[in-house]
């Protein structure tokens, strides 16, 4: 049985070809293909430690004609067109940026990115923009005491994002859910902390309080736009 996580991340999956980039022990791709989701997958890893165990879990699962394993670092040895989507979960925002960044003509001819980014969000939403695809739905799950985002991703070109849209989601702003109510306190909570510190530190350190103090006025106004208060 797949992780809270990876069930919603599996959801998020509408066509019938993916690639796993970073697929670990492949569990994705057999569920995807154990449902019928997806009828062809390529699960690629990194490291070839966990690459053998998907191996050994696709073989167990009866699923060597539907899913092919590749040792690949990012989609290095993924060809364009092998499938319409991927999906690129479990690792820090800047290393699936550069990741993207690497495989452009790849990028290029598929349909639907699912990403789900541990850190530095925000850029990854940006930098989604800097690549012709389109935010067209983002989840906020937690899972074992640890919150996640999923960003669900077309081709296409959106309008009107702010600043603020960026780094706390237009699409969880408009589709708000009590974990992401429960986020928006979260990093209020946290930030407040940073402000009281940079505060009473010994040093100057306006630039930062600044920084802080309007991220805090962002979540604070999302909270808001939500129907609660801080």
């Amino acid at each position: 049985m797949l992780s809270k996580r990876l069930s919603a991340i599996a959801a998020e999956i509408n066509t019938k070809s993916i690639i796993d980039i970073g697929t670990d022990h492949a569990y994705i791709p057999i569920y995807t293909c154990q449902q019928g989701i997806t009828n062809r997958a390529i699960a690629c890893d990194i490291n070839k430690g966990p690459l053998d165990i998907a191996r050994k879990n696709i073989k167990s699962a009866g699923l060597e004609h539907m899913i092919e394993t590749r040792l690949s670092n990012g989609f290095e040895n993924v060809k364009p067109g092998e499938a319409e989507s991927a999906i690129l979960a479990g690792m820090g925002g800047h290393l699936i940026i550069n990741i993207l960044k690497s495989a452009s003509t790849v990028i290029s001819k598929l349909e639907y990115l699912i990403l789900q980014p541990q850190l530095d969000i925000p850029d990854v939403r940006r930098y989604i923009h800097k690549i012709a695809f389109k935010i067209d739905k983002e989840r906020i799950i937690e899972d074992s005491g640890k919150i996640y985002n999923i960003i669900v991703c077309t081709k296409g070109n959106d309008e009107n994002y702010t600043e603020a849209n960026y780094v706390i989601g237009k699409k969880l702003i408009e589709n708000p859910c009590e974990t992401f109510v429960k986020y928006l306190k979260k990093q209020i909570n946290s930030l407040k902390k940073i402000e009281y510190s940079v505060k009473n530190a010994d040093s100057g350190g306006k630039a930062r309080l600044l920084e802080v103090q309007n991220l805090i006025n962002a979540y604070t106004d999302a909270l808001k736009d939500v129907g609660y208060d801080y």
